[in-house]
């Protein structure tokens, strides 16, 4: 488990003050890779690593993906002990362990524990991308400054990402699970970026709400909420108010599936896209582009 320590500016009406702020991470790699929220380190000026054997070390950004919300750090050391990341997948029901610089608070790491409570959620955000998909949660408590620390399994292996918390939830905490993280760290190592395409929507889940409000035709699904007119999928016809059901034949029931399946794709890939306007339903050929860094 690693600190780490930010410094920004924040200008006011005369003067510009200095900002500090705290959140955690951990090492991903001997050679001095430390993964944490992007979160915590977007429009830092000053990032500081503070490590276990304490050693402090000035850190540097070499990529962050806000979509998924996991930024990945370089400090200039090697011999560090890497996490080691968990084979098997999570269930309802484990035990897990979070880490992290709870508040800020001085001398050792806050460690929590509690249990998984849920998979494959969805919650909705005020930062860019407004929503984060398919996370875990758990009761075990994730504060302020536990963003970007390890969640682990009681043999100490890395199941998750501690990320978020809901201020009107009592209770309940969220992480990124260890395999959507780790071929996202992997891409930001090599390249400084994830390589994602781009089908130019956002969409929102069909509930059964919004069926009975809007007499939907179907009753899972994606509901295409903003469309690009440069985009993909308004060139293969696809318009704001229709609902996507499918793509290759693999149904959609809701956006966490949808982008899950959509990442799995090639930038240049060309996919089915089964979908409903009205009561018709209809099939289009979609290119997928690349989404921009």
């Amino acid at each position: 488990m690693a600190s780490i320590t930010l410094e920004s500016s924040r200008r006011g009406v005369f003067t510009t003050f200095p900002e500090e702020a705290a959140g955690s991470g951990f090492v991903v790699r001997a050679d001095g890779y430390i993964v944490t929220n992007n979160h915590v380190v977007q429009g830092a000026e000053q990032i500081q690593v503070h490590l276990p054997n304490g050693g402090s070390y000035d850190a540097v950004v070499i990529g962050a993906d806000d979509i998924r919300d996991i930024a990945v750090l370089k400090i200039n050391t090697t011999g560090l002990e890497a996490a080691k990341f968990a084979n098997g997948g999570t269930r309802v029901g484990d035990w897990v362990i979070t880490m992290g610089n709870a508040l800020d608070l001085k001398g050792a790491p806050t460690v929590t524990l509690g249990i998984v409570s849920g998979l494959g959620r969805t919650i909705q955000t005020e930062q860019f991308p407004g929503y984060y998909y398919d996370l875990i949660q758990t009761d075990a408590a994730i504060n302020s400054g536990n963003s970007g620390g390890p969640m682990v399994n009681l043999n100490g292996e890395v199941v998750g990402i501690n990320q978020a918390t809901l201020r009107q939830a009592q209770g309940i905490s969220f992480a990124i699970s260890a395999s959507t993280a780790q071929p996202i760290i992997d891409s930001l190592i090599e390249f400084g970026r994830v390589i994602r395409p781009r089908i130019g929507f956002d969409g929102d889940d069909v509930t059964p709400t919004r069926v009975a409000r809007f007499r939907l035709s179907v009753d899972q699904g994606v509901i295409v909420t903003r469309i690009a007119s440069d985009g993909p999928a308004f060139a293969a016809g696809i318009r704001i108010g229709n609902i996507v059901t499918m793509i290759d034949g693999i149904p959609t029931p809701d956006m966490a599936t949808f982008l899950s399946l959509l990442w799995s794709y090639q930038v240049g890939d060309t996919i089915q896209i089964e979908y409903v306007r009205g009561d018709e339903f209809l099939i289009a050929d979609v290119e997928l582009g690349e989404r921009g860094s």
